[in-house]
């Protein structure tokens, strides 16, 4: 733990004494990272004849995040393991696993990719991790990329009706 000292500042009634600190962290890969940062002061309060020496102290709990591509990447992965495992509760599997990917399975791959990659950054962005008190990391990327493979089609449906059906086939009114 660093200490700094700032040396005596000497206030009078009403005043106050602010300062700023910069601290950089290095992200970790894969699982969001809490850190606490604390400071502690030391305060003379004197008082007609006497002096007093007062101890304050301030402790902020903070999160640093998984580098973002790297959870981009997670969640590509998962929506391709995704469309895998429904390939595979449909029967279709020797579309991936014969001679070559058909085109079908190649497009069913790359739209839940690209899904899931848009989907968590949104998820991410907008802060929807903060209202379910998770930070993202690998597991929440995985799921959503999982989810988007999975249910790729029903989500593409779900925001076409957002957007207008005219929007989503390309046709302008």
């Amino acid at each position: 733990m660093a200490t700094v000292p700032i040396g005596e500042r000497i206030l009078e009634a009403g005043q106050t004494y602010e300062t700023h600190f910069s601290v950089g962290f290095k992200r970790r890969g894969l699982s969001p990272c809490p850190i606490c940062v604390a400071a502690d002061s030391q305060v003379r309060v004197t008082a007609g004849t006497g002096s007093a020496i007062r101890s304050l102290h301030s402790c902020a709990t903070e999160t640093i995040a998984p580098n973002p591509l790297a959870l981009s990447g997670i969640a590509a992965v998962g929506s391709i393991v995704g469309v895998i495992v429904r390939l595979a509760l449909e029967e279709n599997l020797h579309f991936v696993w014969g001679t070559g990917l058909d085109e079908v399975a190649v497009q069913r791959l790359a739209a839940a990719a690209g899904l899931a990659v848009v989907l968590f950054n949104s998820y991410d962005s907008v802060g929807l991790s903060q209202r379910i008190r998770s930070a993202p990391g690998w597991r929440s990327a995985l799921l959503i990329g999982a989810l988007c493979g999975l249910f790729s089609e029903q989500i593409v449906t779900i925001l076409s009706v957002f957007v207008g059906a005219d929007a989503a086939s390309g046709v302008s009114p």
